[in-house]
């Protein structure tokens, strides 16, 4: 976020989005942070879930969007056909230039 303050969620929509959740540990972590800024909504969206992760993640949030559950699950990456790390200078170059824009807050 280089020198920005987080912006304020209270009574805001969050929508968390992930390429997947296989043990759904840091999603989980994120949703508890997140619930203690006291959004009014909180809703993950991912394409791919393991079965065990998908029901703890419906019991802490609001709505939870997942597309497939496949069992037995061996691994978000088996889902891509190019599973590469975007890295994190890409990811803030993307993010400015939308900020740029106005598109995001």
């Amino acid at each position: 976020m280089g020198n920005k303050e987080p912006v304020d969620i209270k009574g805001k929509i969050i929508i968390v989005v992930d390429d997947g959740v296989a043990t759904g540990r840091t999603i989980l972590s994120t949703i508890k942070i997140l619930r203690n800024k006291e959004p009014r909504k909180i809703v993950v969206a991912v394409p791919v879930a393991s079965e065990e992760a998908a029901d703890r993640i419906r019991e802490v949030v609001d709505d939870f969007i997942c597309l497939h559950t496949p069992y037995p699950f061996y691994g978000v990456g088996r889902f891509y056909a190019d599973f590469t790390q975007v890295e994190d200078e890409d990811v803030l170059l993307l993010l400015n230039e939308l900020n740029t824009r106005g598109k995001v807050a």
